[in-house]
């Protein structure tokens, strides 16, 4: 690439030796410019050029006596776009005063006409030099902007990880590893929308623990949730499942999406079962605290639901919706303290051996005919999983016993107060005498009790009501397993809680 350099004098002659004599070397190229409009329309042309262009002169010969006649020649080559560019002078006949002069203007050379060999090998080293000058400026620049560009990208990378990890810290003390990373790495795991699939839903309620929560502090509530929710989703992620979300104290959990499953039946059978059985755990730091016991109820059931982010584009939600997630929670609230009910659907989707005690039949809103569930007890699979549950204990027979109940029903008090009769009693369980006339307590029924003093009075003696389930019609009795019971309820009627 020749090297440019941009001759100015008013002398038509003196630039067309000038031009030979550069031009003649073969390594520069020189362009003649006459008056001021040329050199201002060559500079006007530089600045609309990208940086590096040919047309950049790498040395400026400016002729003295052109610059005696119009001073404002040094000027216009001092501007910004030939900045650094080395300044020769050419002069007809050169003296000590006028070099000095030159050199006060800026000259880095100052030369004779005619052009020597010396002097066009000095052109030619003073050019090269700014050229590779000008090119280490531009690495330097290249560099520096891309250490800027480095920087901002590292910046922008340590954002980043920083916002990642904190979604992880957030989402991953709800969900397993691989569905945060569903959720995170998914191109469209931030869009609204979702996909129907066949998945295995989970749902644990404690039992009573709205009417225990209204008789302690705000602080031993959250405590206790806290313990219970925490324990209960790091045993839902170690079987990679998903917490779909807490309502209240009840969680909503998922097996099968997004992370697939060999058998997300069989995994959440015995997921319940490690929940059930870690209620012990919870019991004693309930214990440990002053609080009193807590139970959990479990349902569980398999279907197609519509599953992924559910809302709006302000405000969405990782969710799952559908029928199967709707007869789960009919399931789940016919269960009692320490129960684990299954239904049939999801026993089909087991390929191991189910233990289970009771079956049960129950209605359901929209269903013709009766829902089986069953009593989860064991599941063998490389090993046994089996659920301790809790013995009931000793009843203590009542004597002229009659207790004032009303029945629940879809979480609604019915006004209707029928006393019944109590022939045994327990922390866990209360047996009512069948009827003979008048209507009868049906299965899976909830009640609320509340206390007497004695039979023959009609006021209450305690603000505190238990809440029972009907479980069992035997020939003996009604047995209603108790959800929730007021610390020594039973101690008015000379009985104990054990």
């Amino acid at each position: 690439m020749k090297i440019t350099v941009w001759v100015i004098g008013n002398s038509k002659q003196d630039m067309v030796m000038a031009q030979q004599h550069i031009n003649r070397e073969g390594s520069m190229r020189a362009v003649c410019l006459l008056s001021r409009d040329a050199l201002l329309a060559q500079i006007a042309l530089l600045q609309e050029e990208e940086e590096g262009s040919q047309k950049h002169p790498s040395l400026l010969l400016l002729d003295f006596a052109m610059y005696e006649k119009e001073k404002e020649y040094l000027s216009i080559l001092q501007c910004q776009t030939l900045a650094g560019v080395p300044l020769f002078f050419v002069t007809d006949c050169k003296t000590r005063q006028q070099d000095e002069l030159c050199y006060d203007l800026g000259a880095t050379v100052v030369l004779q006409k005619p052009f020597s060999k010396a002097d066009l090998v000095r052109m030619e080293k003073a050019a090269c030099q700014y050229d590779r000058t000008r090119m280490y400026e531009r690495t330097l620049q290249k560099q520096t902007q891309q250490l800027q560009m480095a920087r901002q990208i590292r910046q922008l990378n340590e954002q980043l990880e920083n916002r990642n990890a904190l979604l992880h810290r957030i989402f991953g003390k709800y969900f397993s590893d691989e569905v945060v990373k569903v959720i995170l790495e998914d191109p469209q795991g931030a869009a609204l929308g979702g996909e129907k699939k066949a998945v295995t839903v989970l749902l644990a309620d404690l039992r009573g623990f709205t009417s225990l929560s209204e008789r302690m502090s705000a602080d031993a509530v959250i405590d206790i949730l806290n313990c219970y929710l925490g324990e209960m989703t790091e045993l839902i992620r170690r079987r990679r499942g998903t917490v779909i979300e807490f309502m209240g104290d009840a969680i909503l959990a998922v097996f099968g999406a997004p992370v697939m499953l060999a058998s997300s039946e069989e995994t959440a059978v015995i997921t319940a079962i490690e929940m059930q059985n870690h209620m012990d755990a919870i019991c004693a730091y309930c214990a440990s605290k002053g609080y009193p016991a807590i139970e959990m109820g479990i349902g569980i059931h398999t279907g197609e639901v519509f599953l992924g982010n559910i809302g709006s584009e302000n405000r969405m939600q990782y969710n799952v919706i559908g029928h199967a997630v709707n007869l789960c929670s009919r399931i789940e609230s016919y269960s009692v303290g320490g129960q684990i009910l299954v239904s049939q659907d999801t026993l089909r989707g087991i390929p191991n051996t189910v233990r289970w005690d009771k079956e049960l039949e129950i209605s359901m809103k929209g269903i013709r005919s009766p829902f089986r569930v069953y009593e989860v007890l064991s599941i063998v699979t490389d090993r046994i999983y089996e659920h301790r549950q809790k013995a009931c204990g000793r009843m203590t027979r009542a004597e002229n016993l009659c207790l004032p109940v009303r029945i629940l029903k879809d979480k609604r008090v019915l006004d209707e107060v029928v006393m019944r009769k109590v022939l045994a009693y327990s922390g866990d369980a209360i047996l009512f005498e069948r009827t003979q006339h008048g209507e009868e307590l049906q299965l899976y029924q909830n009640i609320e009790i509340a206390g007497l003093v004695s039979q023959e009075q009609t006021r209450y003696a305690t603000a505190d009501y238990v809440y029972a389930k009907v479980v069992e019609m035997t020939e003996e009795g009604i047995l209603a397993r108790i959800t929730y019971l007021p610390q020594n309820f039973w101690e008015q009627y000379g009985g104990n809680e054990a």
